[in-house]
């Protein structure tokens, strides 16, 4: 009876082995845009397990759920958040472009280096979108803590999206972005001028990772706090003013 008790333990104990488990990813990332007005800095913790993700700043949080296929976009100030579908749908041609706009296919420099001590290889993408050129650099890890659970959480959204994720390439699909630097640049017809001049815009934004750490996250982290309301999203609202 014991030996069978303790063998009965072992199959047990491999089954469960073999099991996928979904280790919770914490990192912070400072990302910094500059362009059409003052530089502004935004300081954000990204929270990932399986196919949750949470990002939370000073000012508010969203957690996608792939699962459930849900969007919460919360207000702590408001104590209130909205509850949207995801992948949302997409009514207007800017927004529909906008994700086309996602899928820059980049290619590795052959350059390396350090960041926070992790070893990361550079990539660099550009694409164009009508009157729109972004230029797209990545330094990408494959050794960082979470890079496995980061890069498919990304896939994984990019496919209910039907687009590409920015790092889409053999190479940098199982890494994480330690940095990411992106440049939009954009030309616009001035209809007053009768030779054809165009005015340009550049928007520059800067995202660096730092401080990862891997844990298992309880569930109530990709969940709204308790005791928050839930309010009707503005563009359901306008329609039902609409009817």
């Amino acid at each position: 009876m014991l030996k069978n008790a303790i063998i009965a333990g072992l199959f047990a104990s491999i089954l469960s082995f073999g099991e996928p488990v979904h280790a919770g990813v914490i990192m912070s990332e400072t990302e910094v845009q500059s362009g059409l007005s003052d530089s502004t800095t935004i300081n954000k913790t990204v929270y990932i397990q399986g196919k949750q993700q949470k990002i939370e700043t000073s000012h508010d949080e969203k957690i996608i759920d792939l699962q459930k296929g849900v969007l919460y976009e919360i207000d702590p100030k408001r104590k209130s958040y909205v509850r949207k579908a995801f992948p949302p749908r997409i009514k207007h041609e800017a927004a529909k472009s906008s994700v086309k706009l996602s899928a820059v296919a980049l290619k590795k420099t052959g350059r390396s280096r350090s960041i926070d001590g992790y070893s990361c290889d550079e990539y660099r993408g550009m694409g164009r979108l009508d009157v729109m050129e972004v230029t797209l650099d990545q330094c990408i890890s494959q050794d960082a803590p979470g890079a496995r659970e980061l890069s498919n959480f990304q896939k994984e959204a990019a496919s209910r999206l039907k687009a590409r994720s920015p790092a889409d390439s053999a190479d940098s699909s199982k890494g994480m972005p330690l940095e990411e630097s992106s440049i939009i640049k954009s030309r616009i017809p001035v209809t007053s001028s009768p030779d054809n001049a165009t005015s340009a815009f550049l928007i520059a934004t800067k995202t660096v990772v730092k401080n990862i750490a891997v844990r298992n996250l309880p569930p109530a982290t990709f969940e709204p706090p308790a005791g928050f309301s839930m309010e009707v999203p503005r563009e359901e609202t306008a329609e039902v003013q609409s009817e």
